[in-house]
């Protein structure tokens, strides 16, 4: 949307969108993961992992600043939640 409209902000997606600016900011943050994690994230093939993939798991890992740390902790958590799905 802000590719699209030079003129919206993250307070006019929000507002489109009927969620916070804060949310905006913070689904927005997820961008700040290097393309190959997110694709990783993307592929995630079982709906069950992928609902466990929130924001919130995310932060911390989108906040590391070495790549080869936050692809570990991803890979860690795609594998943690594997395990979860299958008991």
């Amino acid at each position: 949307m802000l590719a699209a409209d030079a003129t919206l902000n993250r307070a006019g997606i929000a507002q489109v969108k009927g969620v916070s600016r804060a949310r905006v900011t913070q689904v927005m943050n997820l961008l700040r993961l290097p393309k190959r994690l997110q694709t990783m994230l993307l592929n995630v093939a079982s709906p069950e992992q992928l609902h466990h993939l929130t924001e919130r798991r995310l932060r911390p890992i989108i906040t590391c600043s070495a790549p080869e740390v936050q692809r570990r902790r991803v890979q860690e958590l795609v594998a943690a939640l594997g395990h979860k799905t299958h008991r």
